[in-house]
């Protein structure tokens, strides 16, 4: 039996008694039974987790797995190979009496990880994945694998962090060297056995609190985070049978869903070339409050049957962008932006048909359109008008137009959603769990509303180098009239298309009163240059904003400790002495705020004294003062290595956050996954040990370098306009 530093103990193989195995099946079978669809659960589940070596050769590198450990009837188990770990199983089967519709549960942070290790060790009957690799369950000698991150939303450490009380914390990696060359024979210290007892204790203790708390068990328990508020939506909105009828009433057809699909469209995100890849002075932000929820409550919806216009009245279909909720398939010919500062808002992407000819032409701004001779794409009637405001264009043909009466979504599901905002808002000082419980909630409301309803099945192929395919197993109509006859089905999928719709247009009633002091968008918050006159701006955004408040029936304030919050309203977001970016989720600042050196509020992870820590500037803390947000990159570990770079300067690393500088791999956060499918296990030589083991389909996972750059396309934009010339 080993033991950990901590003095925990961890059963090897050669500890597993027959005697001891008894005493887990009495113990497993004491604790009774748990009804789940179609099948029965053992009322205990297992956490297992792995630890991988990646071992680097001339031409490939392979990673094998030297520690399965398990944690269950408060215990935990070792293994050093699959074998070994597959013998426990088969002698867990034995005993508890397991078969396909009688299982164990064993939870895995990060399954699709684990997965790709221990599928070719066992065999694998059936596989549920959102995507390729992305494995949400699976099932395997009556153990249901399932994905604890899926169902949590949170890496480890965080989940760990937000349970009261939790006696096994992950452990920080810092010491922990993942590079280490370690094999199944590997004597592990004590202290690295601390980590890989925690790894497992730690997951069980927090989703056994989880699951107890929620009053769930496993059989209800759902499967992904948006779960916990698909059902508590379900709930609400089954109180009224009325909006059973209303969903029945709207449903989609394959034409008006596949035009929904197309139309559908995310936040606005973009940089004002204008100001691209320049350090800008005197910057401030301001973002809106919870932006999604919000126009779900305070907003109309389109609320009846989509219905086509006859192709006679398509040549007015203007007056029904004027009246109802709008599905348009349109072709602009000749179209240009009015102005740059409106941050040009059709984005190629969402484009059905460009230019063709070499005659035509085609101007993009980093993914959004600038000009084009001829353009198609399907819209709703919100996008619409937002291009007729902001481009202009000689001609405008809409081939199609399906129509919708606005209303406000049901009483029920916008009571459920203030219900949230107020538990959100006034638990964050009281009790952390549920805090976070509610902020998670409350933010998964829109993920809900824009889920697919047809989707191709990703299907598992075992001992193939292609062990994934998505296949089309039935029809998009027969995917669509399951959901529709699905008496658990309640959510309507164009409610989700128009969230985002409603949100864009609420962002860009400010990215036009900017004007050319705008600077950077981003889905619910805007940068721009601080003056008195543009801040009077978001008081009349937000009396606009409280105005849709009064008329959509609800009170969106909460009133906590004397404050009042509500819920939409344009706020600040910080002042920033300098920011620059080079294009979308890629910018830099320094705040104008200087905070005072307390690495319990500032929340930065450094162990050292704050008088020793080198972000200590005089007692005011630089780690809080100097940002970075670029996608793919980590924003703590290269915040600090450019820091270090500038040698605390904020005018240099500002500088430095500039075209052609380039992370390296230790300091950018950023790694490539490296799939090794193999049809069989193979067997590996070590050399620095000489031993031989063997190694199935694995991952690699290795750091790699970052650089800062801009596409030729963008480039070439940006200095023609520093040449006063746009096309």
């Amino acid at each position: 039996m080993l033991r950990t530093e901590n003095g925990e103990e961890l059963y090897e193989r050669n500890d597993i008694t027959p005697e001891l195995l008894n005493e887990i099946t009495v113990h497993m079978m004491d604790r009774g039974t748990i009804s789940g669809k179609n099948r029965t659960y053992v009322n205990e589940f297992m956490t297992m987790d792995i630890e991988t070596t990646t071992y680097s050769r001339s031409t490939d590198p392979v990673a094998f797995t030297y520690s399965i450990a398990v944690y269950f009837d408060n215990k935990a188990f070792i293994f050093r190979y699959w074998k070994d770990y597959n013998w426990f199983i088969d002698e867990l089967k034995k005993g508890l009496l397991l078969h396909k519709y009688y299982r164990l549960v064993c939870y895995v942070h990060n399954l699709p990880y684990e997965f790709q290790f221990m599928r070719d060790y066992m065999t694998i009957e059936e596989v549920f994945a959102v995507q390729p690799r992305k494995v949400v369950k699976c099932l395997s000698n009556s153990i249901e694998y399932r994905c604890s991150y899926k169902l949590t939303n949170m890496g480890l450490a965080r989940f760990t962090e937000s349970i009261p009380n939790l006696k096994h914390g992950k452990l920080s990696g810092d010491e922990f060297d993942y590079s280490k060359l370690r094999t199944p024979s590997t004597i592990l210290s004590p202290r690295e056995l601390d980590y890989i007892y925690n790894d497992v204790a730690g997951l069980h203790e927090a989703l056994d609190f989880t699951i107890k708390n929620d009053e769930y068990n496993l059989g209800t328990i759902p499967l992904t985070s948006t779960g916990f508020v698909r059902n508590e939506l379900r709930y609400a909105m089954k109180s009224n049978p009325k909006n059973r009828k209303d969903f029945l009433d709207t449903q989609l057809d394959q034409y008006t869903y596949g035009l929904l699909r197309t139309a559908r469209r995310g936040g606005n995100t973009h940089c004002n070339p204008l100001y691209s890849c320049m350090e800008l002075p005197d910057v401030t932000s301001m973002d809106m409050s919870s932006a999604y929820p919000a126009v779900m409550v305070e907003c109309k919806f389109p609320m009846t049957k989509f219905l086509p216009i006859a192709p006679r009245r398509l040549t007015d279909f203007e007056t029904y962008v004027d009246a109802y909720a709008c599905i348009l398939d349109l072709t602009f010919t000749n179209i240009s932006v009015k102005t740059l500062s409106t941050i040009p808002y059709i984005a190629k992407a969402h484009c059905t048909g460009f230019p063709k000819n070499d005659t035509d032409y085609f101007r993009s701004d980093n993914g959004r359109v600038l000009a084009a001779s001829t353009l198609s794409m399907v819209c709703t009637d919100i996008d619409y008008k937002i291009i007729k405001e902001t481009y202009d264009f000689d001609i405008v043909e809409c081939r199609m137009c399906y129509i919708s009466e606005y209303k406000y979504l049901p009483n029920e599901l916008r009571k459920t959603i203030l219900r949230q905002y107020k538990d959100k808002t006034t638990l964050k000082d009281k009790d952390p769990y549920l805090y976070m419980k509610q902020k998670n909630k409350f933010n998964a409301n829109f993920g809900c509303m824009l889920t697919d309803i047809c989707q191709d099945e990703v299907v598992y192929h075992p001992n193939n180098n292609t062990p994934f395919t998505y296949e089309r197993l039935t029809t998009y109509t027969e995917q669509l009239e399951k959901y529709y006859s699905n008496k658990n089905s309640f959510l309507s999928y164009q409610h989700g298309v128009w969230v985002t719709a409603h949100c864009r247009a609420r962002l860009q009633k400010a990215i036009n009163l900017l004007q050319y002091d705008m600077i950077y968008c981003d889905t619910d918050s805007v940068k721009f240059f601080d003056t008195s006159v543009n801040r009077l701006i978001f008081n009349e955004l937000n009396d606009e904003i409280k105005r849709e408040i009064a008329e959509c029936g609800f009170d969106c304030s909460v009133e906590y400790k004397g404050k009042v919050y509500t819920l939409g309203l344009w706020e600040p977001d910080g002042d920033y002495k300098f920011f620059k970016s080079m294009g979308a989720k890629k910018y830099a600042y320094i705040t104008a705020k200087d905070y005072d050196c307390d690495k319990d509020k500032i929340k930065c992870g450094k162990k050292i004294d704050c008088s020793e820590c080198k972000f200590n500037c005089n007692g005011k803390c630089d780690w809080k003062k100097f940002q970075i947000t670029v996608a793919g990159l980590s924003k703590s570990v290269a915040k600090e290595y450019m820091y270090d770079l500038a040698h605390g300067d904020a005018e240099a690393f500002m500088d430095i956050f500039s075209e052609e500088t380039l992370i390296d791999s230790k300091h950018s956060g950023r790694t490539t996954a490296l799939y090794n499918d193999y049809e069989k296990v193979r067997v590996l030589k070590i050399k620095e040990t000489g031993e031989t083991i063997t190694v199935g389909s694995n991952m690699v996972i290795e750091d790699t370098t970052y650089q800062f750059g801009l596409t030729e396309d963008y480039k070439h934009l940006l200095t023609n306009i520093n040449e006063g010339v746009i096309w």
